[in-house]
């Protein structure tokens, strides 16, 4: 909702919900609600997330860079399909979707995707 308001003076509030003290659920959505707002911070502040298992960021994180296919982020993707349990396949699996489209579209190597994975 702060995201969709256009408003950059919200920023500072957003980056408040970035904090290590914050619910992942609250992660999530104040990373979301930047990206809106501000691609460039919003991608710096997601690598210092990428390790996370939390469902709710990794969900996040999955949709974001989704909506952004960089090469960079293929290995990212690889990663969460190794290590995706049932229940994060779910959230998972309609943002892989994307980035695969992105990855034939943009002839980027599937070759990791290809052999064996859990989601082809």
């Amino acid at each position: 909702m702060l995201g969709e308001s256009e408003n950059k003076d919200l920023i500072p509030l957003i980056t408040t919900g970035l904090k290590d003290d914050q619910a992942y659920s609250v992660v999530g959505a104040a990373l979301s609600a930047l990206m809106q707002l501000d691609e460039a911070a919003a991608l710096d502040a997601s690598r210092a997330l990428e390790n996370a298992t939390s469902p709710a960021l990794i969900s996040a994180l999955s949709r974001m860079y989704s909506n952004n296919p960089r090469p960079e982020f293929q290995s990212w993707f690889v990663k969460q399909t190794e290590n995706a349990d049932f229940m994060n396949a779910f959230l998972f699996e309609s943002s892989t979707r994307n980035i695969w489209l992105a990855w034939a579209t943009t002839s980027l190597s599937l070759k990791a995707w290809i052999n064996g994975k859990r989601f082809l």
